[in-house]
């Protein structure tokens, strides 16, 4: 897991642009047509967490790969990636979570049960 918001931007902007099967030239391209000019070198330190990214690029790499800011900037795993990680179970392993989680649910419903 990323421990800081511009190492999650970075790695989740990389990720998002290798899904779509954009170079860092097609990215780069993509922000000039949105009037956000960004050089290569830019966009790999910004991927690699060696440059922090402003909230004026943020904006524009946001729109240009279809997601929103706060997606890209989350410590924690986003929906999109839990969901892509769920549809990697088979469904017997899916359907195990599933009652593993609903078993923690209802441990945690007692607990609180008893310390009322």
């Amino acid at each position: 897991m990323n421990k800081t918001p511009s190492a999650a931007f970075g790695h989740r902007m990389r990720r998002l642009r290798v899904a779509r099967g954009w170079s860092i030239r097609d990215i780069a391209e993509k922000l000039v047509e949105v009037g956000h000019p960004a050089n290569e070198a830019t966009i790999h330190r910004t991927e690699t967490g060696k440059r922090r990214v402003t909230l004026d690029e943020a904006i524009p790499i946001a729109a240009v790969l279809g997601t929103t800011v706060t997606a890209l900037v989350a410590l924690g795993p986003t929906w999109e990636e839990l969901v892509i990680e769920q549809s990697k179970l088979s469904p017997e392993e899916s359907e195990q979570r599933w009652r593993d989680e609903e078993v923690r649910q209802q441990e945690r419903s007692q607990l609180e049960v008893e310390h009322e």
